[in-house]
């Protein structure tokens, strides 16, 4: 492949067919930033260089995407799972491997591609077309100049060519993809009795003996973590805000910008309402009682009671009662259908007629309106002097915090940086990896900074950013992990003693039932015969993770799928979270050439991008064994913890 490219990589027909791949990811994804050669690689691939700020902007553009992607759905945790830190030092390296390799067969994007890449991105867009002030904006809000960003831009689209080539280089034929289509739609149903270990972990008997040796066998289980406490000097980004001024001038510019973006409001109303909760599908009787009460209501406010305090007295809305039923401003599209149609066809002031919804009966009053279109300056300047004093303390708590970290390295004084940006030095109590840290919250990168420092009074030498916020840390105390005596863990110890003697007891029922089904007796007969029911699994291929009814049992679908007929057993009984399983195979489905066809497009576009994936990811592989690529493990520790990667 290697060889193939650098003998065509310079031909007219491979250049016509390369595809300037560039889209908003290169905002927000972050491939390929060599912003400043004079920062400190945390990575080196070649003679190409991975910088921790390109490393910062481009796990800033990560977190942003993904929460993009996820909306209101993305909490801490999931962002933890998905180990952005991790996935971002691959990006950058596999970006500088892919950029290495492209400038060695002398690939080129000329000047006119970049610009054309850079008119193309939604975020430069203002009503469809490029704008340059808005283009000018957003980078600098990335913390970069047009030229770096530009520069950033022709590396990406010089990747993206070389990766075009690798791409174009994958096929799968018809045939494949239909013996995919059966493979992927070979179903299968299970028969099954469970048996819960709980009520059979509740009678064992625990031993002093049993106990102290189970707890010796499993001591690690128990082991206490290392811990350690935090001396910070905090930059918070709400706190610099507070004291950042804002010019009248700075309002103007960023409104200007972005009016028609971030300003632009549909038509809205700000309503109260009072609810009497019933269900859709009560009984006459209880609709009725509702129905009752909320015309007591009515009666109420037309005889001219305050709207406001009738609410709070009689409204069933837990979110709005206490606040006089307040909804505040509304959209089209927020509020069930009903509710919509009755708020938007009143006038400000009026109050409806009693209506339903599938939550109860309501009455509105709608107080204030406003028309579709964009906002004056002076409607948004308050919230516009928010923005932009963030955006400014954002710069500035990195700037304060790097230069204390670099001052602290030189021999400054904890106390005295606290005293001179008027600020206290804080510590934290003892905590250990996956605690949150009181103060500050989920900080994981602050735990593996600490951790990472030898003797306590040490300093990092870089600033610890959690969420928009940075700290400069040193080393407060240090506790070693340490198994506990059994004393200390008594409960829990006899808890999990007792659940395996159940789950052993469990399985060697389960394996008793299996042999009577492999002797032949039917599993309803075996159910019956031990006060057990039969169950049945949704259909499941052999590589689905989680079976419906069942959930996640570790090897079922590999010894699912080894059975030859229905009816039979299958090789083993199953443990799986407190259960005990017997399965025997009950009925298996096939897809069909006629099924095919009709999916046969979806497939083959499916099956081509895994493809281009796969050979991508091999080439990339192929690159980086061949690259001499070396990581600066000091910097990266505090930022990757355990999946800082292994040298040899």
């Amino acid at each position: 492949m290697l060889d193939f490219m650098r003998r065509n990589a310079r031909s007219w027909a491979i250049k016509a067919a390369l595809t300037l791949i560039i889209a908003v990811f290169v905002l927000f994804m972050g491939q390929g930033y060599n912003i400043g050669q004079g920062q400190g690689a945390i990575a080196t691939v070649g003679d190409i260089e991975v910088t921790l700020q390109e490393f910062q902007l481009a796990r800033s553009r990560n977190e942003t995407y993904f929460r993009n992607q996820f909306q209101g759905q993305m909490n801490d945790q999931l962002l933890k799972a998905l180990d952005i830190p991790s996935m971002t030092l691959r990006q950058l390296v596999d970006g500088a491997a892919l950029r290495g390799e492209a400038e060695q067969l002398g690939l080129h994007v000329p000047d006119e591609a970049v610009r054309d890449s850079l008119r193309r991105i939604d975020a430069f867009q203002r009503g469809g077309v490029f704008s340059p002030s808005a283009y000018k904006e957003v980078v600098r809000s990335q913390g970069m100049s047009t030229g770096m960003f530009e520069e950033s831009v022709r590396r990406d689209i010089l990747g993206s060519q070389l990766a075009d080539i690798v791409r174009r280089g994958a096929h799968v034929s018809e045939d494949e993809a239909y013996q995919e289509y059966l493979r992927r739609n070979r179903k299968m149903t299970l028969a099954y009795v469970e048996i819960d270990t709980q009520p059979l972990a509740e009678k064992v008997v625990v031993e002093e003996d049993a106990l102290q040796k189970f707890f010796a066998d499993h001591g690690e289980n128990y082991r206490r973590p290392e811990s350690v406490s935090v001396r910070y000097l905090p930059y918070r980004v709400a706190d610099y805000a507070a004291k950042t001024p804002v010019s009248d001038e700075e309002i103007a510019e960023y409104y200007e910008i972005h009016k028609n973006s971030e300003f632009s409001r549909e038509e809205q109303v700000a309503a109260r309402h009072i609810l009497k909760r019933v269900a859709k599908d009560a009984d006459p009787a209880a609709k009725k009682a509702a129905r009752d009460a909320i015309d007591a209501v009515a009666g109420r406010l037309a005889a001219g009671e305050d709207f406001e305090t009738v609410a709070k007295a009689e409204s069933q809305d837990p979110g709005s009662a206490s606040k006089g039923g307040d909804l505040g401003f509304f959209g089209r599209g927020r509020m069930v259908p009903v509710f919509e149609t009755a708020a938007f066809s009143l006038e400000r002031g009026k109050v409806s007629d009693v209506f339903e919804s599938d939550f109860g009966f309501h009455i509105l009053q709608v107080y204030d309106k406003k028309p579709a279109g964009v906002a004056t300056l002076d409607e948004v300047k308050g919230e516009i002097r928010s923005k932009v004093a963030e955006q400014a303390a954002a710069d500035k708590v990195f700037e304060d915090a790097a230069a204390d970290a670099a001052g602290l390295a030189d021999g400054a004084k904890f106390d005295t940086l606290a005293q001179e940006r008027g600020v206290k030095v804080e510590e934290t109590p003892l905590v250990s990896k996956g605690d949150v840290v009181p103060g500050i919250g989920d900080a994981p990168a602050l735990f593996e900074a600490a951790a990472a420092l030898e003797k306590p009074g040490d300093a990092a030498s870089q600033p610890v950013k959690v969420g928009r916020d940075y700290y400069v840390i040193a080393l407060g105390s240090r506790k070693d992990s340490y198994i506990p005596p059994l004393a200390e863990v008594r409960e829990a110890v006899e808890k999990d003693y007792r659940a395996e003697q159940g789950l052993d007891a469990g399985r060697k029922r389960a394996d008793e039932l299996l042999n009577a089904a492999k002797s032949g007796t039917p599993l309803d007969e075996i159910a019956q015969q031990n006060q057990l029911e039969v169950k049945q699994s949704e259909p499941f291929t052999a590589d689905a993770k989680v079976v419906g009814g069942l959930g996640a049992v570790p090897g079922l679908g590999e010894v699912a799928f080894k059975t030859t007929k229905d009816g039979e057993p299958l090789a083993r009984s199953f443990v799986n979270a407190a259960k005990a399983y017997v399965f025997v195979r009950e009925s298996v489905s096939e897809g069909t050439r006629s099924d095919f066809e009709g999916e046969k497009d979806e497939m083959l576009a499916q099956l081509r991008k895994q493809r281009e994936q796969g050979a991508l990811d091999e080439f990339i592989r192929s690159l980086k064994e061949k690259a001499k690529i070396s990581y600066n493990l000091a910097e990266l520790r505090p930022l990757l913890g355990d999946q800082t990667p292994k040298v040899d």
